[in-house]
């Protein structure tokens, strides 16, 4: 495991297990050290700080290293949106959407209900995907 200087901060190196073809990935530790793409069901470990791509823009095969934010530090980081978001306005709870792995959405209680990962900095029209301003709780 190596680290990344990023701003001020220093990130953790991980090696991921899932190609990352740009940053805001939300991802889960694994039992053997390495990161994946998170699904609702699991533990957020962290928000990947760089893609991983080759010269041409497309994702790397895995396994590839990847300089990882850890969640709880009160960051302001861009997180990938799920493509099918629902509508969301500044101060929505988001948190990692329940049927796409590493992307959030819009914590509703109902479809949604996984624990809340990030606050919305920024407002979002229904189906807009994308990237999305948020502070990581």
């Amino acid at each position: 495991m190596g680290a990344l200087a990023y701003g001020v901060d220093v990130f953790p190196v991980f090696q991921c297990t899932d190609a990352l073809d740009d940053d805001g990935y939300v991802l889960k530790l694994n039992s053997d050290g390495t990161v994946s793409k998170a699904s609702a069901s699991d533990e957020v470990f962290g928000v990947n700080a760089t893609g991983v791509v080759d010269y041409w823009g497309n994702a790397i095969s895995p396994p590839v290293e990847v300089a990882v934010i850890p969640t709880g530090r009160g960051l302001f980081v861009y997180l990938q949106l799920d493509p099918n978001n629902l509508e969301i306005t500044i101060g929505d709870k988001l948190c990692v959407d329940a049927n796409t792995a590493g992307v959030v959405d819009k914590r509703d209680g109902t479809e949604n209900t996984a624990d809340p990962i990030a606050i919305a900095l920024e407002a979002r029209a229904a189906n807009s995907g994308g990237k999305i301003l948020a502070k990581l709780l």
